[in-house]
């Protein structure tokens, strides 16, 4: 199933007063830590909600590979508005706070696998902040406005809660716990230990790079390439940089601009833009099934 991760950064306490999603945990942030678990278990549309606290985020992982949806407001508003800002259908959201950075991608995969509209992490005397909801559960979620909490929202709307139990201390560490324990980041880390590929195509100047693929991705569901900026973090000027570019490399337009009109201004995918953003998702899905066993061959034994 087509799988989103919404990781709420804003509206969360402060530590020492850095905003928790910001709080270095070993050499990174307690986000970098979540991103990185998240995308270990295999989901790569990862959204990160944002607020004026924690927009700085933007910059700092631009080259994590998540998005970011700016949102305001406590933790349970920012959620409802980053859900409801996902750029296209998704038929789940895996949804969990940025200050819980020590969970292992292999809970993850626990939760990932179950079929429940609504599946929580945690044991049975208490549950944590990760969960996944089927997207008309996510939908109906932020549609009320009574300001109860999640489960509570959608067990009075019937929806079935499933308790997929975990021992992963991790899903209850406050970022600020963490960073005080060397041991626990030190074992987070070693489980986080992944090939990653990023794949550029090259003549005389770069052609394609995985910003620009990010970038075409999403003006293809938002038909705006401001709106495509701000969710990738990037500025206007450089996002039209890269696209021009790139066709002058490759001799044709990618994206094509409508000026008002019946549908308004925005902007969209030319013909070939599609066929680009699709060639190179497919290959880089080939290459990535291709990298997994030749990492286990040749490095099985080393790392």
């Amino acid at each position: 199933m087509n799988t989103a991760a919404v990781i709420v950064a804003a509206g969360l306490p402060k530590y020492d007063s850095v905003p928790a999603a910001m709080f270095k945990v070993g050499t990174v942030t307690s986000a970098q830590h979540v991103i990185a678990s998240i995308q270990k278990a295999g989901v790569s549309a990862v959204f990160l909600a944002v607020d004026e606290a924690t927009k700085k985020l933007e910059k700092q992982l631009n080259s994590s590979g998540a998005f970011f949806i700016r949102t305001a407001g406590n933790a349970l508003e920012c959620a409802k508005q980053a859900i409801v800002g996902l750029p296209q259908h998704y038929d789940r959201v895996l949804l969990c706070r940025a200050d819980r950075p020590i969970v292992m991608p292999e809970t993850l995969n626990k939760l990932l696998a179950t079929k429940a509209d609504i599946a929580v992490l945690g044991s049975k005397s208490r549950e944590s902040a990760f969960c996944l909801l089927s997207m008309e559960a996510a939908e109906a979620f932020c549609a009320d406005t009574s300001g109860e909490n999640l489960f509570t929202v959608l067990e009075n709307l019937g929806y079935k809660k499933t308790l997929v139990e975990s021992r992963d201390s991790g899903l209850f560490t406050t970022a600020r716990k963490a960073a005080q324990s060397k041991a626990d980041v030190e074992e987070h880390q070693d489980a986080l230990t992944r090939p990653l590929l990023e794949i550029s195509v090259s003549g005389e100047r770069m052609i394609l790079d995985p910003r620009l693929m990010r970038l075409l991705g999403l003006v293809k569901n938002l038909r705006s390439v401001r709106d495509a900026c701000e969710m990738c973090g990037i500025s206007y000027s450089i996002a039209w940089n890269l696209l021009n570019a790139a066709e002058d490399e490759l001799g044709y337009p990618l994206v094509k601009r409508n000026q008002g009109g019946r549908s308004g201004s925005g902007s969209e995918l030319t013909e070939k833009g599609r066929k680009i953003l699709e060639a190179y998702t497919e290959f880089e899905k080939a290459m990535n099934e291709k990298m997994q066993s030749l990492y286990a061959e040749y490095f099985g034994n080393l790392i």
